[in-house]
């Protein structure tokens, strides 16, 4: 089975890396041509949460191969739109599963596909771009992917416990979206404005009551809309944290490279549901127009 990851982003490294070194047919595609002939030039670094460094050659193109069998996204979710665009052609009759922040890039897969041609997917695994063909990868989350009656999933759970990486199948995901969707709400802007690893920023008090207002207000959201995660979301915040105590989480990469964030997808999306609903969340609020002006001045 050929796999075809879609973006050398730190995520899209992170899963080449792992499945090239298990011995599987795998490929990265990018649509920026510099980009590509300079991966192709030049090798992935890989730092495997184990410590170890890994010099991989990158097979990357800027159109996937016609013999590819499944197709991972792993672009960012304001991106989803352009990347299906340039693909759509070589999907019919395969299965694209997608891994991105947020809530609200799944209207731009129905733009294209027929609900059923995707699977929703997270992924618990922290990864830090050092470079634009360095990656390191924190902690050993897994992912989580919709299970559904589709050909070559099964294969590809098999092909991601060889790469190293739990492979959990679920028939309703919802719960564990909105989880990652909260704490991702949580931690990743705050991270973002104070410049610090996860770690740290859950051991400064003020970042840490920060987090925990945004939490409230975004459960309040959950509760009026009935989304019910069981959850004491303070110590999913610990757990995360502490789990990802040295990771330089997506969005702080992003304000330090100067590039757009996934906010829109993350405070961004429940302010509109508040708003919906005549809701302020204050916390949320100053915490996305933070990050929109940071976007806007580096």
């Amino acid at each position: 089975m050929k796999i075809s990851i879609i973006g050398p982003g730190s995520i899209g490294l992170l899963l080449y890396s792992r499945i090239k070194i298990s011995g599987e047919d795998v490929e990265i595609v990018d649509y920026k041509r510099e980009r590509v002939d300079f991966l192709k030039r030049k090798k992935i670094n890989f730092i495997s949460n184990d410590g170890k460094r890994h010099r991989i050659e990158c097979d990357i193109k800027l159109y996937p191969s016609q013999d590819s069998s499944l197709f991972i996204n792993c672009v960012k979710a304001y991106s989803v739109k352009d990347s299906l665009k340039r693909i759509k052609k070589f999907l019919k009759g395969k299965i694209i599963i997608a891994l991105h922040n947020g809530i609200g890039w799944e209207r731009d897969y129905l733009y294209y596909l027929k609900k059923g041609e995707f699977l929703r997917g997270i992924i618990l695994r922290g990864s830090t771009k050092l470079s634009e063909n360095s990656v390191k990868e924190v902690g050993k989350g897994g992912v989580i992917v919709e299970k559904k009656s589709v050909k070559n999933l099964i294969e590809l759970k098999r092909v991601f416990e060889r790469a190293g990486i739990s492979f959990i199948l679920k028939k309703d995901i919802e719960k564990d979206i909105y989880k990652k969707f909260l704490i991702n709400s949580c931690l990743n802007p705050v991270a973002a404005v104070s410049g610090l690893p996860n770690g740290k920023v859950y051991e400064d008090g003020l970042f840490r009551e920060i987090m925990f207002r945004i939490g409230k207000e975004i459960m309040e959201i959950f509760k009026k809309k009935k989304i019910d995660l069981r959850t004491k979301y303070k110590k999913e915040i610990e757990k995360v944290c502490m789990l990802t105590y040295r990771n330089i989480n997506s969005m702080l990469q992003d304000i330090r490279r100067g590039k757009r964030t996934e906010i829109d997808y993350l405070n961004g999306y429940i302010l509109k549901e508040a708003e919906k609903l005549k809701i302020l969340l204050p916390y949320n609020n100053l915490i996305y127009r933070v990050i929109k002006f940071l976007e806007k001045i580096i």
